[in-house]
C-alpha cells in the first residue's frame, strides 16, 4: 500500500494545477491537534510565510530556479514533515497547492498553515488538491495505460454519505499497485484529496466479469454525478 500511495503521489505532483475550489469544512481537522500543537503550528506557520513573501519573485519564477523549489520542499517539510505542494497559473493568479499526500495524520497541518496565509497580491492560496474540471483522458504508470472509458463503477451510500467505489477494470484476476494508483488518481480527480481522505473510499477492483447483471457507469459519468452533487442550488 505504501508503494500505491508513492505512486499517486508522482501522479499528483506531475498532473497540473487542479480546478475550482470546492467548499469543504476543513476546519474540523483542527479538533485532531492538542492546543499546545496549535499553538506550535500556528507560530511556525507565520515563519513560513515571511520567508514565502520574501521570495515571491523567485517562487513566481520557479521553472527557472531549481533552488527554490527545493527550499519550498524543505521548508514545508520542516513546517510539518508530509506537506507537498503544486504549484500553478491561472489568467487571474498564482496559486500554491498545500497537500498532505493523502496522510490523514498530516492534514491537519495543511488546514493550520493555509488558514494563517497572509494575503499575497496576485495569489491564491488553496488547501488540499481539489477536484479537477475536466477528467484526464488517460493516465500512464510504469508500462500500464488506463483511459477514462475502461472502467466500470458502481457506487455504494451508507446512511452517513459515505461512498464506496467499486471498479470493475478488465478480466484479470489480480491487479498490479500501478492500476490501483491509477484508479485512486481518477478519484482524485473527481472528488479532490479532502474527500478520498474522509469521504470515499476505492472498496475494490474487480474483473469485468463479475459485474453480471448490476447497473454501472462509466468515470465521466461519476464525474458528472458528482458536479451535479456539488453545485450551487440556485
Amino acid at each position: 500500500m505504501r508503494k500505491i500511495i508513492k505512486i499517486l503521489i508522482l501522479i499528483l505532483l506531475t498532473s497540473g494545477i487542479t480546478g475550482s475550489l470546492h467548499s469543504q469544512n476543513y476546519r474540523k481537522l483542527k479538533h485532531k491537534i492538542t492546543k499546545q500543537q496549535l499553538r506550535a503550528a500556528n507560530k511556525d506557520a507565520k515563519v513560513f510565510w515571511k520567508w514565502f513573501k520574501t521570495n515571491i519573485n523567485k517562487i513566481e519564477n520557479i521553472e527557472n530556479n531549481p533552488a527554490i523549489k527545493t527550499e519550498l520542499s524543505l521548508r514545508l517539510n520542516k513546517y510539518f514533515k508530509g506537506l507537498s505542494y503544486l504549484l500553478g497559473k491561472t489568467p487571474e493568479n498564482y496559486e500554491l497547492v498545500i497537500s498532505c499526500a493523502g496522510n490523514s495524520e498530516v492534514a491537519p497541518w495543511v488546514v493550520v498553515l493555509t488558514d494563517k496565509a497572509p494575503e499575497i497580491e496576485n495569489w491564491k492560496i488553496i488547501p488540499f488538491i481539489q477536484p479537477k474540471q475536466k477528467l484526464s483522458s488517460e493516465f500512464t504508470i510504469y508500462d500500464v495505460t488506463i483511459k477514462k472509458e475502461e472502467p466500470r463503477i458502481i457506487v455504494d451510500t451508507t446512511g452517513n454519505g459515505y461512498l464506496g467505489i467499486t471498479v470493475f477494470l478488465n478480466d484479470k484476476r489480480i491487479f498490479s499497485e500501478a492500476e490501483y494508483a491509477i484508479i485512486l488518481a481518477y478519484l482524485q480527480e473527481i472528488y479532490g484529496e479532502f474527500n478520498l481522505m474522509y469521504n470515499v473510499s476505492l472498496t475494490n477492483i474487480l474483473p469485468k466479469n463479475l459485474i453480471g447483471n448490476r447497473t454501472t457507469i462509466s468515470l465521466s459519468e461519476l464525474f458528472e454525478l458528482n458536479n451535479k452533487r456539488n453545485k450551487p442550488k440556485s
